[in-house]
């Protein structure tokens, strides 16, 4: 798979019948340096810290996109799960596309 930067990835995504904006920010607004993305479920935007290696940014992006997912579809996933998911997906991305 090629290798995204930050401008590469999509503005917005449609979940269900619902879209999240993305916003690839320095710092994700109220929440420490060490945050690297956020699921607003309520307010439809994942925010993701830009300033991450590139397989870093896709694996937050994945995190954040499962966040979503459970959220839509009302699925409960455990944070320890969602993490293993992550990891998975982006190896399933890189060595296929």
């Amino acid at each position: 798979m090629k290798v995204l930067g930050w401008a590469d990835y999509p503005k917005a995504v449609s979940i269900r019948d619902e879209v999240y904006q993305i916003r690839m920010v320095k710092r994700i607004p109220g929440e420490t340096k060490d945050t690297f993305g956020i699921c607003d479920d309520d307010k439809k935007i994942i925010w993701i810290r830009r300033n991450q290696s590139s397989r870093g940014l896709l694996r937050t992006f994945i995190h954040e996109l499962l966040h979503a997912v459970e959220a839509e579809w009302s699925v409960k996933l455990r944070h320890k799960k969602i993490n293993v998911l992550e990891v998975a997906l982006e190896a399933l991305l890189m060595d296929n596309f």
